[in-house]
């Protein structure tokens, strides 16, 4: 008697799911570590199968890659990838402290998490690279087809070696003693240089020809509506609310940075609103040269929401043209909700600007 592998699509997709089911089941019970190498053994394995199966053939094969519904299907595939990791880097119990220090980081969320999230991105690359080839498949008679330039590759990789290092900075997941208690200063620097770095390596732009094309006029014009909005953010910004409204716990986040010198700021702090220090750090920089005052710690939400009027015009620009945009900016200048948590304390005015 001889064994036949079910050659129906519906059988072969149970079985395939019942194996997946069964490792990530082991692979949960296990301790992270093994786990860890469990995980990539599979993957390894995967790939290998997979290339002794299709030997002979183009890798990816040619007909799966060519698909049009390829690349909405892995970003489908990501989308879902992300969602559990998210699920997973949920705060375990014993994250739950009010003290300082804070426990090490495989305490604050399940150790699958990275590893989802890492083949979400794996998933959205395969996606961007496939929708590339779609977009860019051109007759064999117009030439050959462009390839990257290397000035977005540039930025783009030391983007991520910065956030990179702000991440083992906070995390210290690779055990690094020269990244191991770096100021505030150096992390808030990464910060900005990585998020400015990528987004330039990603966009693709040809930076020497756009500042030639910049409509001067309307810069002009949007600078004075976000000027406008700052002001009118700023007018009595210490007097007009004279009490606290949840803002104390970003006035305890910037404590720290006046007790201990090596604040991690992607640490959440040690309140219950544990969001990150990387707030307080702008409120404790504002205090430090007005001095310790409501409109002092209030002056970073002010500029975070006149800052937002010029992002949305860019945005309602593109999608939609500058009348839609410029409605738009005059709009959320005066907005009453985007006004009021334009003048507290509070780190929620921030979201939208990025």
């Amino acid at each position: 008697m001889t064994f036949q592998f079910p050659r129906s699509k519906t059988a072969r997709w149970a079985i395939f799911g019942g194996v997946l089911i069964a490792c990530l089941w082991i692979m949960l019970r296990l301790p992270p570590d093994v786990s860890g190498l469990i995980l990539a053994g599979l993957i390894i394995g995967s790939v290998a199968a997979a290339g002794v199966a299709t030997r002979g053939l183009r890798w990816p094969p040619a007909a799966l890659w060519q698909d049009e519904r390829t690349a909405p299907r892995l970003v489908g595939l990501a989308c879902g990838l992300f969602a559990l990791s998210a699920y997973f880097f949920r705060p375990m119990p014993q994250s739950f402290v009010h003290y300082r220090p804070t426990p090490e980081p495989e305490v604050f969320y399940h150790p699958l998490a990275p590893w989802l999230f890492a083949a979400g991105v794996i998933a959205l690359l395969l996606a961007l690279v496939q929708r590339r080839r779609d977009l860019v498949r051109v007759p064999v008679a117009a030439g050959p087809l462009p390839g990257v330039r290397w000035w977005t590759l540039v930025p783009l990789t030391l983007g991520t070696l910065a956030l990179f290092a702000l991440a083992e900075i906070n995390g210290r997941l690779a055990g690094s003693t020269f990244l191991e208690g770096r100021s505030p200063e150096v992390q808030f620097g990464l910060l900005v240089i990585g998020v400015a770095l990528v987004t330039i390596g990603l966009a693709g732009i040809d930076w020497r020809r756009q500042i030639g094309a910049v409509a001067w006029g309307e810069v002009a014009l949007v600078s004075t509506i976000t000027l406008a909005a700052l002001l009118i953010r700023l007018w009595r910004l210490d007097a007009s609310v004279r009490t606290l409204i949840d803002e104390g716990h970003f006035l305890f986040g910037v404590t720290y940075f006046w007790e201990f010198p090596d604040v991690r700021l992607l640490e959440p702090m040690q309140t219950t609103a544990s969001f990150p220090f990387i707030f307080s750090y702008g409120q404790a920089w504002a205090v430090e040269a007005l001095g310790r005052n409501l409109g002092a710690v209030r002056l970073p939400s002010a500029v975070c929401g006149a800052l937002t009027v010029p992002a949305l015009y860019v945005l309602a620009r593109t999608l939609f043209g500058r009348t839609t945009a410029l409605a738009a900016a005059l709009i959320l200048a005066g907005f009453p909700p985007h006004l009021h948590y334009s003048r507290l304390a509070l780190n929620n005015i921030a979201d939208p600007l990025f």
